[in-house]
């Protein structure tokens, strides 16, 4: 009498096999370890949709061994192998990927060129890769952060494909050369939409990501680590601190109003939406931070400083003296508050200087092109001032 109906599908018994198989070659190769290919000691062991590398230490040698494509179901191996980690969240890999990019004083120099990534757990082998997009200063920001962001969430190595420019700008982190296959993709259609699919993959895949993500949910749960990686370099704030000290009178407030001008003034610019704050907004602005606090002194920034000078008029009220973007950055991240009219230059001065920001409410322009790529609540802050 049969004691099942059907036999064992084919690939059921192939499985079993497979499994038996490896189980015994590991058992009885003990020196077995990973198969390197980055030069920093990183292993690369990738896997399929919806399955996870299991690393396990053989107790009686004390070598790491790796079993790719099999399930975390490992109970029936528990007399031989005790399972290190399976779970993405656990693992610490971003956590020993940061610390040793900022965690000694000693690292944190210009002079820097690499990290010795040996000291990352051997069984940290997923990561996400940001393939850059173009765009200036405010837009590979926001790219570089939601990068950070879906690292963290997932606990994954990140990965720059290209040159980052802002690197001359930042102590960012020295990320490791790795060859990476077998990855997913994921993209964000709109500038400045913030799409929660990024809450709800699959974090034992490798991923390439690509968009503007200009949206401050990307990372907003990894905010103190932003803020560490985008601190200016201490040779360009000195020269902004050195004014600030110079122009303002004891106890007096600084608040930086960025004016963006430049090729938002061109026709083809406002046929597509962006906006150019005019006087009227920066008169009320003033007058916002006048009616709050009792002795301001606000610093006009913008990439049309003359026509600041010949419009913006009024008591305490000072102009950047400076002629590169990099300097005018660190004048509004170096100021107690920030008005912002337009952009995303002004947009990461403001949110860097981590005081009350005020921004311009007809940006972008209503029923426009930018209007329909943009959702407020995900662009803005929202403990930021709209007038």
């Amino acid at each position: 009498m049969r004691l099942c109906k059907r036999p064992f599908p084919k690939p059921v018994i192939v499985s079993m096999v497979s499994l038996v198989g490896i189980t015994l070659y590991l058992i009885c190769n003990p020196t077995f370890t990973f198969n390197w290919k980055s030069s920093y000691g990183l292993p690369l062991i990738h896997r399929p949709y919806g399955y996870g590398t299991i690393t396990m230490y053989l107790k009686d040698s004390g070598t790491f061994k790796a079993v790719d494509k099999l399930k975390s179901d490992t109970n029936s191996y528990k007399d031989k192998f005790t399972t290190v980690s399976t779970n993405a969240s656990t693992n610490g890999c971003f956590q020993s990927f940061w610390e040793l990019n900022f965690g000694v004083k000693t690292t944190l120099n210009a002079e820097r060129k690499e990290v010795n990534y040996t000291g990352i757990p051997r069984n940290c082998n997923r990561y996400v890769m940001l393939d850059l997009l173009p765009g200036r200063t405010g837009n590979i920001m926001f790219q570089f952060a939601a990068l950070i962001g879906l690292a963290k969430r997932y606990d994954l190595i990140p990965l720059v494909k290209d040159h980052l420019t802002i690197g001359q700008w930042f102590e960012l982190p020295i990320f490791p050369r790795v060859e990476m296959i077998d990855s997913m993709e994921l993209k964000s259609p709109v500038c400045c939409v913030y799409d929660d699919v990024f809450e709800h993959i699959n974090g034992f895949n490798n991923w390439t990501i690509s968009g503007y993500f200009q949206s401050w949910k990307y990372f907003s749960h990894v905010k103190q680590i932003i803020e560490q990686m985008f601190t200016l370099k201490e040779v360009f704030t000195k020269n902004a601190i050195a004014f600030l000290n110079e122009t303002r009178s004891p106890g007096q407030w600084t608040v930086c109003i960025h004016v963006r001008r430049g090729d938002m003034l061109m026709p083809s610019a406002s046929m597509r939406g962006y906006r150019v704050a005019g006087i009227d907004f920066i008169n009320r602005a003033m007058e916002y931070y006048r009616t709050g606090l009792l002795n301001v002194l606000f610093v006009m920034v913008s990439d049309g400083i003359l026509w600041c000078r010949e419009n913006i008029r009024g008591e305490n009220i000072t102009f950047s003296p400076f002629y590169s973007n990099l300097d005018d950055f660190a004048l509004m991240t170096s100021c107690d508050h920030v008005v912002v009219t337009s952009g995303t230059f002004g947009w990461w001065g403001a949110w860097l200087s981590r005081g009350t920001t005020v921004y311009f409410k007809d940006y972008p322009g209503s029923g426009s092109w930018l209007a329909s790529q943009t959702n407020r609540e995900d662009y803005y802050p929202r403990h930021w001032v709209a007038i």
